[in-house]
């Protein structure tokens, strides 16, 4: 794997680990992914990688989560750690991100959005505050939240463990979320 490559992937497996643990209280994922995200968190508890509060299954698709979960629980511990806490290039944590990139490709892809202008995008990106569709349709007519100061976000940002809003309404009077834990030694990557 080219280091252009390599560190391509570290960055997407480890936005995808975020994702999937940082904000499995059900906001918009099926049941197969809450259940695999559930799975995931559960193997991360028990390697001491993540602080106990609410986990948010609803921004992967249930193809993530299981990729996810079948790669972490055949991980060790140490590489787990590895692969969310540091930058250093291991043998155990290239054999994750590996898994999880093999898993991903074998796995049939999910329901996929129609974009005004002809093209498709995974379902679940639709209505996630980013315009995935050149046209930007995938977020035409979404639901929002209304800030206190006015401004809107997408409704699915409130109460997913990040302030969207600038004045923090979004988050006001939610729940406590699990984040990844690491050691003082290995602060969170944020490649």
């Amino acid at each position: 794997m080219s280091q252009h490559t390599r560190n391509w992937s570290l960055g997407f497996v480890a936005a995808l680990m975020a994702l999937s643990v940082g904000a499995c209280h059900g906001s918009g994922g099926s049941d197969d992914a809450t259940t695999a995200c559930h799975a995931y968190a559960d193997k991360l508890r028990s390697c001491g990688l993540m602080s106990s509060g609410v986990v948010d299954c609803g921004s992967g698709s249930a193809r993530e989560f299981r990729c996810f979960q079948q790669c972490a629980n055949a991980a060790s511990c140490s590489a787990l750690s590895t692969a969310l806490c540091s930058d250093e290039e291991t043998p155990e944590g290239e054999a994750f991100v590996g898994c999880a990139f093999d898993c991903l490709a074998s796995r049939p892809q999910e329901a996929e959005f129609s974009c005004r202008n002809g093209s498709s995008i995974p379902a679940a990106w639709q209505c996630d505050g980013h315009e995935d569709c050149s046209d930007g349709s995938d977020e035409a007519g979404c639901p929002t939240f209304r800030c206190t100061d006015g401004e809107t976000v997408p409704e699915s940002f409130q109460c997913d463990g990040f302030e969207d809003c600038a004045d923090g309404s979004d988050e006001a009077g939610c729940p406590e979320y699990a984040h990844i834990v690491c050691t003082e030694d290995e602060p969170p990557s944020h490649r």
